[in-house]
C-alpha cells in the first residue's frame, strides 16, 4: 500500500514537473517556443537588431514586411536556460522569454533594462477583415518611470510624447501613422 501511495505522489510530481517545462527550438538566428496557443519567434538580424514575431499557434500567415528589409546577418548568440526563462544574448543586446507567460524583456549587453513586456501583455482576438480571418492584436509594455515615447507618425493630438497616449493606427485626412517609436532610453520598435 506505501508503495502504491509513493508511486501515485511520485508520478503526480513528475507530471506536474513535465508539464510546467515548455519547448523551445533553436533556429538559424534565434530561436522559437510555444507558450500556451502562442508561437513566438526570436531572430536576430544584427548583434543590436531583434525581430520578435507571436502568432496564434495553428495560424498560417507569410510573414512580409515593408519595414524589415535586411536580410538576417550570421550572428553569434549564446543560450541559457533559468527557472522558467530562456535568454539569447550577443554581445550588444539580451531578449529573455519568459516560458511561463510568454513576457519577454530586452536588455543591453550590461544586462540593463531597456524594455519590458507586462506578464499575460499581448493578445490575440480573432476578427474578420475585408472577408479574411485575422486578429486584432494587442501589446502593453513597462515603461520606465520618466521615459519618453516619440514617433508613430504624423498626429494631430499636440503631443510630443506619445506616452499614455491612446492611438488607434488608422490612415485618416489629418493623421498619417508610421508603425515605429523611438524611447528618448535609445531603443526603437
Amino acid at each position: 500500500m506505501k508503495n502504491i501511495i509513493f508511486a501515485s505522489c511520485f508520478l503526480a510530481i513528475c507530471s506536474i514537473i513535465c508539464s510546467c517545462q515548455q519547448e523551445y527550438t533553436l533556429t538559424e538566428n534565434g530561436l522559437e517556443a510555444n507558450v500556451d496557443s502562442t508561437v513566438i519567434k526570436i531572430q536576430f538580424y544584427s548583434p543590436e537588431v531583434v525581430r520578435v514575431v507571436k502568432s496564434k499557434q495553428g495560424f498560417t500567415y507569410e510573414k512580409k514586411s515593408l519595414a524589415v528589409v535586411k536580410d538576417a546577418e550570421e550572428v553569434t548568440t549564446t543560450i541559457s536556460t533559468d527557472d522558467g526563462s530562456i535568454s539569447i544574448s550577443t554581445e550588444r543586446l539580451k531578449v529573455v522569454l519568459n516560458l511561463r507567460t510568454g513576457a519577454v524583456s530586452y536588455l543591453s549587453a550590461d544586462d540593463s533594462p531597456l524594455l519590458t513586456e507586462i506578464a499575460d501583455g499581448s493578445s490575440f482576438i480573432p476578427k474578420e477583415d475585408i472577408g479574411e480571418s485575422t486578429f486584432a492584436v494587442k501589446q502593453s509594455f513597462k515603461l520606465e518611470e520618466d521615459e519618453f515615447i516619440y514617433g508613430l507618425g504624423q498626429l494631430q493630438n499636440g503631443k510630443m510624447s506619445q506616452r499614455n497616449q491612446t492611438v488607434k493606427m488608422i490612415q485618416g485626412n489629418k493623421d498619417t501613422f508610421i508603425p515605429f517609436m523611438l524611447s528618448d532610453k535609445g531603443y526603437g520598435m
